[in-house]
């Protein structure tokens, strides 16, 4: 009998090799077991769905105990299936190991085996692995068809792991056809178009050039105009028309991605008097002079100059900041968008109506005044999406470092909210007001300081001194940092000092400066963290623009020249944004959307330090058709 959840501990070129031996054992399998179990005895779904899924678990060990081989071993996969569906890849292992993987094994249960062992190794994070499983199943004319789609489906999803992202679209393309269910075709159907979206701009056209099928093309070529004309609207509309009239019967003409099926409607309502309200003196003076310069780029870039006036404003020129805004509103100006400060965008959010239509660039608390939109940086939506990235990779209970500082306490906050609501533990909180006074605190909340306390009360009891190397608690899965670089790259090393270098740290942007400086900047390796794709894209025309001619402004404001590039972009696409509740843009801060309160949201991309260097990780939580389950 061979263990399959033995190669977990070998070295990587041992589990290669017995990852082969699996599937010569496998094969013999299949090739020699000719009855046995029907086909349609494969991954059948446990009957009285009403109840819980222990009940349904246990129904299948109950039946694997009853039954000879090879039911026993076909009423265990039920179980090991329906337990990784809900998180318990421990459980569902230990029944796994319980299997032979001899001859025994009919075809089509050899290869539910293997599937299984694939999804076990997805769900450890083995991405590889799981996809040599994966491509070596022998998907003859047997497997069923549901049994095929399952096989496809973890593939496209673990390409997509492994930032195969073109690879993992057109596992997708090629499963559509079998798809029966509408909501799994829909689904499907956005996940292709939301990996497609990620690639940049250059492979895009590389690979559109290359393809071979004609649908991945048709795909291919609509992901590029969609990227390559987003500051253009009109152009996109006149761009979308001709490939429309090219690909008549593409799946992606018969359902126009959400974003794209509005254009029309973009088009039509293109403001053409536009006033920036934007701080360009004072203490937020050069932040509001880099939105001023990214949104300006962005409208030139465009050549969209000759129909839209735009004017610019300082917000802090006028004593009086409501008269300011009302005679802005009269003056003719179709669209507002600004303030940047806070307290201005809260007084706005409490007038009865506002007399034009305005994108603040802030958040208010609270807003039921119309026409009102509201774009952020907001370090609460990151955090809420770093909660959600760890629970993707399986974290659980979480330790939280944050500074002692207002927006550090509200980026934590933010997270133990969504953590918590996710099922997720909150073990500890650690908050410094300098990195350098952090240790002792990390020291406590790891626990070992309980472990050398209980060193010293040994070494009292026996007398003598005794060797001993201190551990650190166990149960921490994940660290959710919140820290500026300077004090990221102190935290990380301390971190290893205590005894807890390697546990996986997620963390916001701010622990990134967005210059690439691997020498300083290798202290941090091994950290993922979330930030816009202005920042880890490398491939922007636009970014390059605004670096020739602002190199230092550049790079100290980047993400907030990226903040009025997206401001531009919103500008032709807030009504195709509120009136389409699947439509998303992907702009320079992230993928943009809009909630039912008008406020503009974004799903950033995520990176890991590698060499000193952010190495992009794709963000599958908008490419998968799977989603964060809640629960333990």
């Amino acid at each position: 009998m061979i263990n399959f959840q033995q190669s977990f501990s070998l070295p990587k070129w041992e589990r290669w090799q017995t990852l082969r031996l699996i599937f010569t054992v496998l094969l013999a399998g299949c090739l020699a077991a000719c009855s046995g179990l029907k086909q349609e005895q494969v991954y059948r779904k446990a009957p009285l769905q009403e109840q819980s899924i222990a009940e349904q678990v246990q129904y299948w060990l109950q039946r694997a105990a009853a039954r000879d081989e090879p039911e026993a071993s076909e009423a265990r996969l039920q179980a090991a299936n329906l337990l990784i569906d809900n998180r318990q890849p421990q459980r569902a292992r230990r029944l796994v190991q319980r299997i032979t993987s001899s001859g025994d094994l009919p075809p089509a249960l050899a290869t539910e085996y293997t599937l299984v062992n694939a999804r076990l190794l997805y769900s450890d994070r083995q991405y590889e692995e799981a996809l040599f499983l994966l491509d070596n199943i022998d998907t003859d004319e047997q497997f069923k068809r549901e049994q095929e789609i399952r096989i496809s489906l973890l593939r496209a999803r673990t390409l997509a792991k492994l930032n195969e992202l073109i690879a993992s679209a057109e596992q997708r393309i090629f499963i559509a056809p079998l798809l029966r269910d509408p909501e799994q075709q829909e689904r499907n159907h956005s996940a292709i178009w939301r990996t497609l979206v990620q690639v940049p701009v250059s492979e895009l056209e590389t690979e559109a050039r290359a393809a071979n099928s004609r649908e991945l093309r048709g795909w291919l070529t609509l992901a590029l105009l969609h990227r390559f004309f987003i500051d253009d609207v009109a152009r996109q509309d006149e761009q979308l028309k001709v490939w429309l009239a090219e690909w008549p019967d593409h799946a992606a003409a018969i359902t126009l991605p959400a974003e794209l099926a509005a254009l029309r409607e973009s088009t039509a309502n293109l403001p053409s008097n536009v006033t920036l309200l934007l701080p360009l003196s004072g203490k937020l003076g050069a932040a509001g002079a880099a939105i001023r310069d990214g949104f300006l780029a962005a409208y030139y870039g465009s050549g969209q100059y000759a129909a839209i006036q735009v004017n610019v404003v300082d917000s802090d020129a006028a004593a009086d900041f409501s008269q300011q805004y009302a005679d802005l509103a009269s003056s003719g100006t179709e669209l507002i968008i600004g303030p940047l400060q806070k307290d201005r965008v809260q007084m706005l959010s409490r007038l009865e109506q506002l007399p034009a239509p305005t994108l603040a660039l802030n958040y208010a608390e609270a807003a039921t005044v119309l026409p009102f939109y509201q774009f952020a940086l907001s370090a609460e939506d990151e955090a809420s999406q770093i909660a959600e990235r760890a629970m993707m990779d399986a974290h659980r209970r979480a330790l939280i470092i944050s500074p002692d500082t207002h927006w550090g306490k509200r980026a934590a906050a933010a997270f133990n909210q969504q953590w918590t609501e996710l099922g997720g533990v909150t073990l500890d909180q650690v908050r410094f007001q300098k990195a350098e006074t952090v240790s002792a605190l990390i020291k406590k909340a790891l626990h070992v300081d309980i472990s050398e306390s209980r060193a010293r009360r040994i070494e009292q009891i026996v007398q003598s001194q005794i060797e001993f190397s201190p551990r650190r608690r166990k149960d921490v899965d994940m660290i959710f940092l919140v820290a500026r670089p300077q004090d990221a790259r102190s935290l990380k090393p301390i971190l290893a000092f205590h005894y807890g270098g390697n546990i996986p740290v997620y963390a916001t942007s701010h622990i990134y400066s967005g210059n690439r400086q691997w020498r300083k900047d290798s202290d941090l390796n091994g950290i993922v963290f979330s930030d816009m794709p202005w920042i880890l894209e490398t491939d922007q025309p636009l970014k390059k623009t605004l670096q020739e001619n602002l190199p230092d402004e550049s790079q100290r404001y980047s993400r907030m020249y990226a903040f009025g590039v997206d401001a531009f972009r919103l500008m032709s696409r807030l009504g195709q944004l509120e009136n389409n509740s699947g439509a998303m843009l992907r702009g320079a801060t992230g993928s943009l959307y809009m909630s039912a309160d008008k406020r503009i949201h974004r799903r950033l991309d995520f990176a890991q330090i590698k060499l000193g260097l952010p190495v992009r990780i794709p963000d599958t939580q908008q490419m998968l058709d799977d989603v964060v389950k809640r629960g333990p």
